[in-house]
């Protein structure tokens, strides 16, 4: 095993909780994958879209149900700002003010902070 599968194993065991899920914690989840599924699916007949389109609706608005309908209605958010792209993903990840702030003049910091979230 190398040093950096082990680290990914490390990583795939922390994010899963060590495997410990508890029972509740196995029903939460499963409930709120159920809860996606059944948004997904609305919004797929809702626009007549198919699962490519609306999930990458969803990814390029935060993971926000409002902001992704409005998106898939009109085209745009309903906040006006605009949708995030693979280029300011990117720029989020570098250590630099300047680029951050640019970030943060172009899409709110509101919706920066949901990023950085998501």
């Amino acid at each position: 095993e190398t040093e950096e599968e082990g680290e990914r194993q490390r990583r795939r065991e922390r994010d899963r909780g060590g495997g410990r899920e508890t029972e509740e914690e196995g029903d939460f989840l499963h409930q709120g994958w159920e809860l996606a599924i059944k948004i997904i699916r609305q919004l797929m007949e809702k626009f007549n879209l198919d699962l490519p389109t609306v999930t990458q609706a969803f990814l390029k608005n935060n993971g926000e149900l409002e902001a992704t309908s409005s998106f898939l209605a009109a085209g745009q958010r309903a906040d006006r700002y605009p949708i995030w792209s693979q280029q300011g993903d990117i720029d989020l990840q570098k250590d630099d003010e300047d680029t951050r702030d640019a970030l943060v003049k172009k899409l709110s910091a509101q919706n920066v902070a949901w990023r950085i979230e998501f």
